[in-house]
């Protein structure tokens, strides 16, 4: 889904300051938006920092700073939580529900950057986007695409934090007021390499855990080698000696889900590769993921992607 700005007035940003942040991440989120107010001669943007009760905040490198308390009725268009990228952050169920109590009052976008991305997940505002997190909570967490750079579907994005920062925002600021203003800020911040949201050219693993079976690691690797040719459940079955039921059985216990749904996901993980990374045409990467109806195709990459292919390859041409 692209994030829309409005034409008459500034998108208001909310930086909700949690303990443990570095400069670099917080200056990695607003040196863009300051750029492009610069650049567009006119505010575009306005921020603010939110903490819980209103207190001085400390970086990690000793700066104060000075936040406002954050209500649930706040003047937001986008809530952007930025926490620590190496600890967690015990939020109080009060803090939990103010934060879930916004993604409900009105139509807010919603960011989260280290254990900021938790402290959504645990508020509710998650649940139909996919997210990363930065890589020492990984193993904690609930991301859905923790080797992603960031995130960006469903109003609402993640990152790992640093520059993966300053990624995501120029991908949000292109989506918002053209690709030429994101090109001016990266020329005028010296970054002229923007990378994707998400360079998975390898699929992402899945943590089977040490109770799974080799047999059901057996199973994921023959349906990541056949996702042009997808198998069905029988065959499936008589290639790897197990029973349709036990299949179904082991997906669900270790996995969480179904052959099937699984088998889709790797497929439409594959096509959204393919559309980010390659010039390939989308009815050529429809049939390499073993769609060969582009109307079901389109059908099941929106639904769990949020966009057309089309877009989400337009979203990823950003700046060279």
């Amino acid at each position: 889904m692209t994030l829309t700005a409005p034409q008459d007035r500034p998108w208001q940003v909310g930086i909700f300051i949690m303990p443990g942040i570095s400069l670099s991440n917080l200056g990695h989120l607003l040196e863009p938006l300051q750029a492009a107010n610069q650049i567009a001669a006119r505010q575009l943007y306005q921020w603010q920092l939110l903490s819980e009760h209103g207190a001085t905040m400390q970086t990690t490198e000793g700066m104060a700073l000075s936040t406002n308390e954050l209500h649930s009725n706040a003047n937001l268009d986008c809530f952007i939580a930025l926490g620590s990228q190496h600890h967690c952050f015990k939020s109080s169920l009060g803090l939990i529900t103010k934060i879930s109590k916004l993604g409900r009052q009105r139509q807010r976008v919603f960011g989260g950057i280290g254990c900021g991305a938790n402290l959504l997940h645990k508020a509710g505002l998650l649940n139909a986007s996919n997210w990363t997190i930065a890589p020492d909570l990984a193993d904690t967490s609930h991301a859905t695409q923790p080797n992603a750079l960031f995130q960006i579907a469903h109003q609402r994005f993640t990152s790992k934090g640093e520059t993966a920062n300053l990624d995501m925002m120029l991908h949000l600021i292109q989506q918002q007021h053209g690709k030429a203003l994101a090109i001016h800020i990266a020329e005028m911040m010296a970054y002229p390499h923007l990378r994707q949201p998400s360079k998975l050219s390898q699929p992402t693993p899945v943590l089977l855990g040490e109770s799974a079976p080799p047999a059901l690691a057996e199973v994921v690797n023959l349906m990541q080698k056949n996702l042009s040719e997808p198998l069905s459940l029988d065959e499936i079955s008589h290639y790897c000696g197990l029973g349709s039921r036990q299949i179904q059985r082991l997906f669900k216990q270790h996995i969480g889900t179904s052959p099937n749904s699984y088998y889709l996901q790797q497929r439409l993980d594959h096509a959204h590769r393919l559309l980010v990374e390659t010039s390939a045409p989308i009815k050529q990467i429809a049939l390499d993921s073993g769609f060969s109806s582009l109307p079901t195709f389109y059908k099941r990459y929106k639904s769990r992607f949020g966009t057309p292919p089309m877009t989400s390859r337009q979203q990823a041409e950003v700046v060279l």
